[in-house]
């Protein structure tokens, strides 16, 4: 029974005074993040600007609406390959952050393939749910992406919402 308290109380204390304090996924490289946010947010700016999903609501022939929003995500999408390989080309030479980010970027990499998907089945005329791929995690990469970009300080990266 003592020994059992003495365990406790031990967790406890590494817990309060040993424990590392921050997520295993914060980048030690604050000036990478940094410019990832201010490259983002231009690239996000871009992407706000073009007509929203809501635009294409009342467009008829429906076939129609799906092909214009087709040409938006398109656009949308290529916008993001830009911001990937704008955010690949970024120095740094901390192993950590290289390591960090390298799995995000891969994680986009799947989301934008996805993307292509959803704008091919809006060209061929089919209006389904948007399949996003699921990482090793089993949820839909995005969630890592958007909450990686949350706890590194870089709102702007996250997944934009124009097509899911």
């Amino acid at each position: 029974m003592i020994g059992v308290v003495i365990a406790i109380a031990a967790m406890w204390v590494y817990a309060f005074f040993f424990a590392p304090r921050t997520s295993p996924d914060r980048m030690p490289d604050r000036a990478w993040d940094v410019a990832a946010e201010s490259l983002c947010a231009t690239n996000k700016a871009t992407i706000d600007a073009l007509p929203s999903a809501r635009s294409f609501k009342d467009v008829q022939p429906r076939i129609d609406a799906l092909r214009q929003r087709a040409d938006v995500g398109e656009q949308v999408t290529n916008l993001l390959v830009e911001r990937v390989d704008a955010l690949r080309a970024l120095p740094t030479t901390d192993a950590r952050t290289i390591s960090l980010s390298q799995r995000w970027l891969r994680d986009y990499d799947v989301y934008i393939g996805d993307r292509r998907r959803q704008i091919e089945s809006w060209r061929a005329g089919e209006n389904k749910p948007f399949a996003e791929s699921a990482n090793e995690r089993k949820q839909p990469a995005s969630d890592r992406m958007d909450a990686f970009a949350r706890l590194n300080r870089m709102p702007s990266c996250a997944v934009p919402q124009d097509i899911g």
